[in-house]
């Protein structure tokens, strides 16, 4: 409920809301409410250290709600509560309103792909019910074998819902 807006989201993720909204054509302004089930892209910055890639935000803990809560609902899928809590590990008993919460996005480096030449951008993306690689790539207007590569996919793999995968993206 509170997220329904670049401005809100932009806070969200720490950046301002014109890096979000050239990213978003159908959204005009910071303060238009978006549509239930609106996709949103967020430039965020990956860090690449070796095998290591991370993007974390912080999130304070607003109280009344669990950490399944905060990433099912508020990063609508983004990371696992495993994930959450794995990053936060005092979380489980010293959780109180007002908590700082490390968010760890996952992420990739474009340059770390090295069959994907020309891949500019790798967005995170959470597999949502009745989703499927060939819809994804047609929702991109990407190969579906661009998008298993990137993801060390089987064609014939079944992906969950609530699963985050990376789409390539040229442009």
């Amino acid at each position: 409920e509170k997220f329904q807006n670049v401005a809100n989201i932009s806070s969200l993720f720490n950046v301002t809301p014109e890096e979000l909204l050239p990213k978003n054509n159908a959204i005009s302004s910071s303060f238009q409410n978006l549509e239930p089930g609106m996709e949103v892209l967020v430039p965020i910055v990956c860090s690449c250290i070796e095998q290591f890639y991370e993007a974390n935000v912080n999130y304070i803990f607003p109280g009344s709600m669990t950490l399944e809560n905060v990433s099912c609902g508020v990063f609508e899928g983004l990371l696992k509560s495993i994930t959450l809590i794995e990053a936060n590990p005092s979380a489980n008993t010293t959780l109180q309103v007002g908590s700082m919460l490390q968010i760890p996005l996952k992420c990739a480096c474009p340059e770390k792909l090295s069959s994907n030449v020309g891949v500019r951008y790798l967005v995170t993306y959470p597999f949502i019910e009745n989703d499927n690689p060939n819809k994804v790539s047609k929702k991109f207007s990407i190969p579906v074998g661009d998008l298993l590569e990137a993801n060390h996919l089987d064609p014939l793999a079944t992906v969950y819902p609530q699963t985050t995968i990376l789409v390539p993206l040229k442009s």
